[in-house]
């Protein structure tokens, strides 16, 4: 595993704050997932002393701003 897990957690949840925010036909739109929770749940399964409810909550804030 990589020795900066700090870098790799925080390019992974802004690759997936991107994906969501990026826009879609509105033919596919329906069938988009929400990577941002899919990220999270991953990195709390993963590493739940890193990534836990504060960061959920930081993630949550950033997208609905």
């Amino acid at each position: 595993m990589f020795s900066n897990n700090g870098f790799i957690i925080l390019l992974t949840l802004l690759i997936a704050l991107m994906a969501s925010i990026t826009p879609m036909p509105l033919s596919v739109d329906a069938f988009r997932p929400d990577w941002v929770l899919i990220v999270l749940v991953y990195w709390c399964l993963a590493l739940p002393n890193k990534v836990n409810i504060v960061t959920a909550w930081v993630m949550g804030f950033i997208l609905d701003v």
